[in-house]
């Protein structure tokens, strides 16, 4: 018998678990891939609220720091913002591994390469049923990603707008970066300390520095020319509820990522210790992670209504905000919307 049943083992999962595991509970995370942190399906951009989050994130996760980003507009018209706090380009699968290894040392229980089928109810507890055996558990936690297959069988109701990418690594001295940016060319030189996004289909492409020598570039996955090496679902919106009796769901699962951008560490770290903190201290736990990200996430939504306009009209924007000197006002900005 456990006290609580994680399915997914990814940021979001292993978080939740290491918390629970350093309150006493019993936890028994369940992930159906055989190695943490593949496949890899994330650029790896990640705010620096990250290290407050984690203030002893080990150094070697940190592959590259962004301290500006660069906008451009269909026409080609483009804005540099600088951030006050460099944006981090980590290791996605050491990241994921430290994590995991974080609520192993807390006492986690962990099964992998198991398959999750769905549960079953028993007075007030749960049967867990895998491809591998069947375990009990007072409650269970949905980690399992966008496509969650513990919301859909709970039946938790999600309104959502989806998005798939696709994304590659290239090396300097290959393709040009200004050519795979839409025709555009914002830069020469090695990759640097600049991030290049355009916005000129129904979302927006990428071109984030690894290191010197190493990008990553990629975009919806209908809009890109080539063969991508990675990439996954996005889904976004603003779930009404992420529990449903001593049923939760934390991370991409219950939706908790910035629409603007799709990225979903920092708000799945956030939403982890409400759920934890929930379980502990028997507290509502929408009630707690709604405190947490519930506005910027309908700002991101706000945001997003950008993405609909025309060309024409995103190009005018720019223009706009170039000629009135506006991109200061933007700086302002937090990346997480937070």
């Amino acid at each position: 018998m456990y006290d609580v049943i994680i399915i997914g083992a990814g940021p979001a999962g292993c978080r939740t678990a290491e918390l629970l595991a350093k309150s006493k509970k019993k936890v028994l995370v369940i992930e159906e891939h055989t190695k943490i942190g593949e496949p890899v399906q994330c650029t790896g951009l990640i705010s620096g609220k990250l290290l407050e989050i984690h203030p002893d994130l080990p150094k070697n996760i940190i592959l590259n720091k962004i301290k500006t980003a660069r906008f451009f507009a269909p026409s080609g018209t483009n804005f540099s913002l600088s951030v006050k706090k460099p944006a981090l380009v980590v290791d996605r699968a050491k990241l994921d591994k430290w994590i995991y290894s974080k609520a192993k040392q807390a006492g986690a229980e962990f099964k992998l390469g198991m398959q999750f089928k769905g549960f079953q109810k028993k007075s007030n507890n749960l049967i867990i049923k895998t491809n591998n055996g069947n375990f009990e558990t007072h409650i269970l936690i949905g980690a399992d990603g966008p496509l969650s297959r513990v919301r859909k069988l709970a039946k938790i109701k999600a309104d959502y707008t989806q998005q798939i990418f696709s994304q590659k690594t290239i090396v300097f001295g290959g393709a040009k970066r200004g050519r795979l940016l839409q025709g555009h060319r914002p830069g020469e030189g090695k990759f640097g300390d600049s991030a290049d996004l355009c916005f000129g289909g129904e979302y927006f492409n990428w071109f984030v520095p690894i290191s010197k020598t190493k990008a990553r570039f990629g975009g919806p996955s209908k809009e890109m020319k080539f063969k991508g090496e990675s990439g996954g679902v996005c889904r976004y919106g603003l779930l009404k509820t992420a529990q449903k009796g001593n049923i939760y769901l934390v991370g991409d699962a219950a939706l908790q990522v910035k629409p603007f951008s799709c990225g979903g560490v920092v708000y799945g770290q956030i939403a982890a210790r409400c759920l934890a903190k929930a379980i502990i201290e028997d507290r509502d736990y929408d009630e707690l992670w709604k405190a947490k990200l519930a506005w910027p996430i309908r700002k991101g939504l706000l945001l997003c209504q950008f993405y609909t306009f025309p060309n024409w009209l995103k190009s005018l924007l720019f223009e706009i905000i170039v000629r009135t000197c506006s991109e200061k006002l933007l700086e302002n900005l937090d990346m997480d919307f937070y």
